[in-house]
């Protein structure tokens, strides 16, 4: 039995959902549910207690889940309990596998109507459907209220954003496309991590840019082809944990809300761990490191 096994194992008895799983380890959760029915682990269902904790309605254990978070969590253990695969939820629900998968990673706030046919074709109980429902009510009403504001023109909150740049001490940049400008020398900050894909890296320009800029406050790492986790579509900067700024073609959006910012946070570090920093990126990449 490899480690990766045995901590599946080992989790999953403890109490943790599949899809807790997934999120700890970057495995699919097909590879979690292969290792457990190798194993002759029995697959618990929705709701049922698994050491001591009640899995199917989110882990919270070692922080509280969002609604958001919740509902995914849900749809996915209703998902795997109807032993449905993501193409066959789609097509009864009459949509694309990409949004079942979206739905159960929280990656699109769900409507309700969406969540209503997805339960329902997954036959679940009066309860389940119930629950699944009100909490995509309350997100459809947290997503009305989120402290989000998209700029296309000059605005007071693309001054907030100048203001909070010039005045934050870490700043921590995930570049999906392109290495962004770096904050003057004459700004507060004091730390700033890039984190870029290895495609972008190995762009000369982009390559480039990093060897010049990378060095005392400012440190790049290289997310390489073969992480296990693939990165975001679209490039962020945090600012001192407590603002979000997402690059649009269009323009930007600016995130407050605690939960969200503690998500893109949290993605962050997530990639960073995964990247390689300093000499190890340098030797990534190929550079002379002299």
């Amino acid at each position: 039995m490899t480690r990766f096994e045995e901590f599946v194992r080992d989790e999953y008895a403890r109490g943790r959902s599949v899809h807790a799983l997934t999120t700890l380890t970057g495995r699919s959760a097909r590879s979690i549910s292969r290792v457990l029915q190798a194993g002759g682990d029995s697959m618990r269902g929705i709701g049922e207690q698994g050491g001591g904790v009640v899995v199917g309605f989110g882990d919270a254990r070692s922080r509280r889940l969002s609604k958001r978070e919740e509902l995914a969590t849900l749809l996915h253990a209703c998902r795997v309990h109807a032993q449905l695969s993501g193409r066959v939820a789609g097509e009864r629900a009459g949509m694309s596998q990409s949004k079942v998968s979206k739905l159960e990673n929280s990656r699109i706030v769900p409507k309700v109507s969406d969540v209503l046919r997805l339960v329902e074709g997954y036959q679940v109980s009066g309860e389940v459907k119930e629950r699944a429902l009100r909490l995509a009510e309350q997100v459809a009403e947290e997503a009305r209220h989120r402290e989000a504001v998209l700029n296309r023109t000059e605005s007071r909150a693309q001054a907030q954003v100048a203001r909070a740049e010039q005045a934050a001490e870490v700043i921590k940049v995930y570049a999906a496309t392109a290495v962004p400008a770096l904050p003057a020398e004459n700004t507060k900050t004091r730390s700033v991590r890039v984190v870029v894909p290895e495609g972008v890296a190995r762009c000369p320009r982009q390559g480039n840019r990093i060897r010049t800029a990378d060095g005392g406050k400012v440190q790049f790492g290289v997310l390489p082809f073969a992480s296990l986790e693939a990165g975001a579509d679209t490039g962020f900067r945090v600012l001192d944990d407590r603002m979000v700024v997402v690059e649009l073609l269009s323009g930007s959006v600016v995130i407050t809300d605690r939960e969200d910012v503690r998500s893109h946070v949290a993605y962050f570090d997530r990639m960073h761990d995964l990247a390689r920093v300093g000499r190890e990126m340098w030797e990534l990449m190929g550079w002379n490191c002299a």
